[in-house]
């Protein structure tokens, strides 16, 4: 054992402790507080923001030394781990006055980000997942755990791409890895010890913590990878939490084929969870998120990370959520009887790891209680409905047990006592009558020695410290009885002690520490008999998550008018007034949003090219068939007024333009990293989404880049691809390519301005219109009106130098020199109508009829001549 000379025994059992856990900040437990030392002080206190104090002397150096009560210590935990900061509570084992030198103390638990299990420090609507990575050449398995609901999700697979996708999914509070591995996600890293990392290590513990002798029961005698990395797991939870763990999942790896597949940038670009710029209320999840539970919202992340891509999957859930759209009065009582639930699995959690508040226990007693209700509610309805109903029973006795010995309105904490219901224990009823009579005899008691000793200001107090004594002015105290013994002398007053009023304090605390202590034994009692049913309270969880997201998915239809999409083998995406569910609930009251229509196929029609200004709705019109496309393998009914999806694998996007600049990549570079991953991982039965490729770099570079990926797309069989560009020389793709084919959004211009009309048709623009959106947009006058100028002179010099068997420079320069033809052509026309005027003929009120008609006529030739 390592002596540190020169501190005292205290200080030399913090240092002895610090040592082993010399990556944490320790939390050592003196009274009420926790203590920190040293660094741990240094980085903690400007951390938490809070005082730096010092404690004794270190080679002649103070000790730095700050603190946080005990009973505050979340919001303090949460801030560290919100740093990266791993904290190691160490407590006291034994009471203070029973030690014989320094207190005896043990670290009972290691907070890390992905071990977290308070509410307070936890996002109720996301899990925090404990992943653990182990590799064998190209082959990898991920186990990851989120500890706050016991729910483990199990993977394997082969390559840096799709583990990168897979990761990018689970997005860990914490990873695990072999030492030397280099991370492939942002993410704190940890490094329990490579020992751990090996099919030997996760048998031997899972027969420890689940008591599994039959290995090919799990199904990883064939998946060496993910059963390593399950070691690795239930290793670190040791090492972390060091206690049981009886509300775990078994783990077991199941044989699926993978769902649909969508990459993280994909993802990003989507806007699933956010807008590219972060805001949470501009992501997908804003609007569909109307689930009425803790369980069910992480249940319905679930199912939107992971997309099925098994039609009968589909269909499965699809039936369920129809059966409640074509029942109101079932649907509503659902969502009821749903907001009378808490968050049963992390509730379970706290209980089972002796972290519980008394809330959890009433929470977990009326979610349970309303198990009954939910199954009522189902009555006899077959499909999905049947097996959550057998999911939801076997806790009656259960939840009646709990509420029989609960308090309704529970204390803040169970060291203060008053969880347990009066009347459901005789024993602890007697022992908190002595103490409720205590108030009565004591009042009692300071009357009667009022009158004894005359000395009318006398008063009989407690307090922690000193216990029951009583209490006389300094002025008075002369006038004591004799058989009062001072206990305190105070600067106005004396304290005294009888022997009766000795005898009283030994029975009534005695009375209090036996009902704390007999109370505290019945909730380690009910928290046994939750734990022995933690698999059943689970698979209820589970249960009650699943009906939230399906009644979730059933009011989303109703409220919105979203169709049931019929997803089918064949490769046909045909849509019928489909809408942005985000941009329509965003409109104000009263604003229609404009719906659109798509048809393409995977033989004939399977490359769409995209052209019109911006601002038109290109990127709306986009976001929205691939949201369809992703809900509809969800289960999820879809914003349309009808659908018909094909089975699709992969969804690929490059949406928006952004910079990462920290990992030294342009806005440019960005962008062709997310085509390449395009064209490198395309495969059949993807929809590729793009909008815009080539646009930050030279307009000759960027065309040519366009025009290549835009024909390896078209190329592509059973690929659908929604392309949209400005480089307009592109709509003669469909002239080469029989499969591709041009659409356009379309607008109009009205008295110099433009008017967006956010429908999609086909054919090409034949305009960018893009000074008229810069106008819109606020540009001075005098620029627009200098643009404008600048592009007549660059069009013109395109088509000289066309003219000369030059290359021309391209966007939209067909486009102009038809618009120039029809000025010529009015122009002409005006000029002939005035040269066959017959001005002798002319009454006065014709010629001023005809002057205002030629005048209108080249006021508009002369607006059509600036834009």
């Amino acid at each position: 054992m390592q002596k540190h000379p020169g501190h005292t025994p205290m200080m030399q059992q913090y240092l002895r402790i610090k040592a082993e856990y010399a990556d944490c900040i320790l939390f050592y437990r003196m009274g009420d507080f926790y203590e920190m030392f040293f660094d741990d002080a240094v980085d903690a206190a400007r951390i938490l923001d809070i005082a730096l104090t010092k404690r004794g002397k270190s080679n002649g150096e103070d000790i730095p030394m700050c603190g946080v009560p005990w009973h505050q210590a979340e919001g303090y935990l949460a801030r560290l781990v919100s740093a990266n900061r791993r904290v190691a509570i160490c407590e006291q084992m034994e009471p203070p006055g029973e030690a014989k030198g320094p207190v005896r103390r043990e670290v009972v638990r290691v907070v890390t980000p992905g071990t977290l299990t308070e509410s307070e420090l936890l996002d109720h609507r996301k899990s925090a997942r404990l992943a653990s990575l182990y590799h064998t050449g190209q082959r990898w398995g991920i186990a990851a755990v989120d500890l706050s609901a016991g729910r483990w999700e199990l993977m394997e697979g082969q390559g840096e791409a799709q583990l990168s996708e897979y990761l990018g999914v689970l997005e860990p509070a914490e990873l695990l890895l072999m030492h030397n591995a280099e991370a492939p996600v942002r993410a704190p890293v940890q490094y329990p010890g490579d020992w751990a990392f090996s099919p030997e290590v996760a048998q031997e513990r899972l027969r420890e913590h689940f008591g599994v002798g039959d290995w090919q029961a799990l199904n990883f005698a064939r998946h060496g990878e993910v059963a390593s990395a399950v070691g690795a797991v239930l290793v670190y939870l040791e090492q972390t939490q060091k206690r049981s763990l009886d509300h775990l999942e078994l783990p077991v790896y199941h044989d699926v084929a993978p769902g649909m597949q969508i990459d993280a940038r994909s993802r990003r670009n989507l806007e699933l969870y956010a807008s590219l710029g972060g805001d949470a209320q501009g992501g997908l999840l804003s609007v569909l998120d109307e689930t009425l539970t803790p369980m069910g919202a992480r249940m319905l992340r679930q199912w939107l990370d992971f997309p099925l891509a098994d039609i009968k999957a589909v269909a499965r859930r699809q039936d369920a959520v129809q059966s409640l759209v074509d029942d109101e009065t079932t649907r509503e009582a659902l969502r009821t009887q749903l907001g009378t639930v808490r968050d049963i699995e992390r509730m379970l959690t706290r209980i089972v790891l002796e972290r519980a508040s008394p809330r959890d226990f009433r929470g977990l007693a009326n979610s349970l209680l309303a198990l009954p209700g939910l199954r009522t509610v189902l009555g006899e309805r077959q499909g999905m409905f049947a097996d959550l109903a057998v999911q939801l029973s076997g806790l009656d006795d259960l939840a009646a047990q709990l509420d029989s010995a609960l308090v309704e309105v529970c204390p803040p904490h169970l060291r203060e006592g008053g969880l347990i219901r009066a009347g459901f224990d005789a024993e602890l009823d007697r022992l908190r009558s002595l103490s409720a009579d205590a108030d009565s005899w004591l009042k009692s008691y300071e009357e009667q020695e009022r009158e004894r000793t005359g000395l009318a200001n006398l008063r009989v107090k407690y307090n922690k410290v000193f216990g029951y004594f009583i209490e006389i002015s300094r002025a008075q105290a002369k006038d004591a009885p004799a058989d009062y013994v001072r206990k305190q002398t105070l600067v106005n007053a004396e304290r005294f002690i009888t022997d009766a009023l000795h005898r009283f304090e030994s029975e009534i605390l005695g009375a209090r520490e036996a009902a704390l202590a007999r109370e505290a034994a019945l909730v380690r009692e009910l928290s046994a008999a939750i734990g022995a049913a933690a698999t059943s309270i689970q698979a209820a969880a589970r249960a009650v998550s699943v009906l939230d997201v399906l009644g979730c998915y059933a009011h989303l239809a109703v409220r919105h008018r979203y169709c049931r999409p019929r997803l089918q083998e064949n490769g046909t995406l045909a849509i019928e007034g489909g809408r942005h569910p985000l941009v329509e609930q965003c409109l104000p009251d009263g604003t229609p949003f404009v719906a659109n229509d798509i048809a393409m196929d995977m033989k004939k029609r399977r490359f769409m090219l995209l052209t019109g200004p911006n601002m038109g709705g290109k990127s709306t019109y986009m976001r929205q068939i691939a949201w369809i496309v992703w809900l509809a393998h969800t289960g999820c009914f879809v914003p349309a007024e009808c659908a018909r999806i094909p089975l699709i694998r992969r969804i690929f996007t490059r949406i928006g333009a952004g910079d990462e600049l920290a990992m030294g990549r342009s806005t440019f570079m960005v962008e062709m990293m997310e085509t390449a991953t395009i064209l490198n991982q395309l495969g059949p039965r993807s929809l590729v989404v793009i909008d815009e490729v080539g646009r930050g770099t030279s307009t000759w570079d960027g065309m040519a880049i366009a025009w290549a990926v835009a024909e390896r797309l078209a190329r592509s069989e059973q690929v659908l691809t929604l392309f949209a560009t400005h480089y307009h020389e592109l709509t003669a793709l469909p002239d080469e390519y029989p499969s591709a084919f041009n659409a356009s959004v379309q607008v109009r211009e009205w008295n110099g301005s433009i008017v967006f009309l956010h429908r999609v048709e086909e054919g090409a623009a034949d305009r960018s219109h893009g000074i008229a959106v810069a106008q819109l947009a606020g540009l001075p006058p005098d620029v627009v009106r200098r643009a404008r100028e600048h592009l007549f002179r660059l069009e013109h010099q395109a088509e000289l130098a066309a003219e000369e068997g030059k290359n021309q420079l391209g966007l939209f320069a067909e486009a102009e020199r038809r618009r120039q033809r029809q000025m010529a052509d009015e122009a002409a026309q005006i000029l002939a109508a005035i040269s066959e005027l017959d001005t002798d003929a002319l009454r006065p009120i014709d010629a001023l009829n005809t002057m205002d008609e030629l005048k209108r006529r080249a006021a508009e030739w002369m607006t059509a001549d600036r834009r």
